[in-house]
């Protein structure tokens, strides 16, 4: 069974750092609560998702915000014995709007109960909320309120900047396809090909975070500063493909990343390989500089030595696979 994972993390300093993945049930209960001494909080929320999908589809992203504010909302408004006594963290099943509490000792128990759930797959969500109180923030009447309510205030600000860079985003893509489309109808046969897959990358790569949004999770993990992405992908460790739009720079991939925002397993070493020996052009100065877009239709694309599933599908699960299959196809005779 596989899971969508949207994970909403508040910085001490009021941001807040988002993840959003495909994963498997075995890597959602191996996911750990986090306890930190400092006032930072987060959401979690589980949807199951069709494992043929290659992502978490726009429509399910807005279900996953939508419960993660209006969940939010209903714990900082509560004023009932559920809000006062609320543990850490908080578990619920939400599905519409309404929020059943799960007196659960773990995820792996919720993920029972969202499995057991009926309905369509993608309309019951599990949530896991932990917003530790600052200092006197438990004090008085209101119990847990407080830190519910600065938790839901920080995420609503981050979902709302999003929406507003997704609008604009929209927009200029929207503009960019309409010209796109007219060179089209403009151009010979072997231009509108090249078009059509310009168009297909724009589209796939809008979905993928930037360098800077891949730099803050791994520099809260790694004290890594803004270029931290960037240095990883000139050093061939992290993947990254070229985009002109809206400004020329990388977008990376999200299946390389595994469910705490770290690389994979042995990402480096089947880079190497699809580098050193498959038919990928790179620069000549030493910094394995590619656009990736050949990269990334092998990736992409089913492989024989897989079953038929895309290294991309597979590189969760089983990165030394992956490099075995690139091993194969690429090195053997080397």
């Amino acid at each position: 069974m596989t899971l969508a994972l949207l994970e909403l993390t508040e910085t001490p300093d009021g941001d807040v750092l988002e993840q959003l993945l495909v994963i498997t049930i075995a890597e959602g209960t191996s996911l750990k609560s986090h306890v930190r001494p400092d006032p930072v909080g987060y959401v979690r929320l589980f949807t199951q998702i069709d494992s043929a999908l290659p992502g978490v589809p726009a429509n399910l992203r807005a279900t996953l915000e939508w419960a993660a504010l209006s969940s939010l909302d209903q714990l900082a408004r509560c004023r009932d014995s559920t809000a006062n006594h609320a543990p850490d963290p908080f578990r619920a099943l939400w599905h519409g709007g309404h929020l059943q509490e799960l007196h659960c000792q773990s995820l792996v128990d919720g993920f029972t109960e969202l499995l057991g759930q009926p309905g369509p797959i993608g309309h019951h969500v599990l949530i896991e909320v932990n917003a530790p109180s600052a200092e006197g923030a438990m004090s008085g009447e209101h119990g847990h309120e407080p830190r519910y309510r600065r938790l839901r205030d920080c995420v609503a600000s981050h979902l709302q900047h999003l929406n507003e860079v997704g609008l604009r985003r929209q927009t200029e893509l929207g503009e960019a396809v309409g010209a796109s489309v007219e060179r089209r109808e403009n151009s010979g046969p072997s231009q509108k090909i090249l078009l059509d897959a310009l168009a297909q990358r724009e589209l796939l790569a809008a979905q993928w975070p930037s360098a800077s949004q891949v730099s803050a999770r791994l520099g809260a993990r790694d004290c890594g500063d803004d270029q931290t992405a960037s240095r990883l992908r000139r050093d061939g460790r992290l993947f990254g493909v070229y985009v002109t739009r809206p400004v020329p720079s990388y977008r990376y991939p999200t299946w390389q990343f595994c469910t705490d925002g770290q690389p994979v397993l042995h990402l480096q070493e089947i880079l190497t390989v699809l580098r050193d020996f498959g038919p990928f052009p790179r620069e000549s100065d030493g910094l394995l500089r590619t656009t990736g877009w050949g990269e990334a239709e092998w990736f992409l694309s089913p492989h024989v030595l897989l079953d038929g599933a895309s290294p991309a599908e597979v590189l969760a699960v089983d990165p030394a696979c992956v490099l075995r299959a690139a091993r194969v196809e690429f090195a053997s005779g080397n």
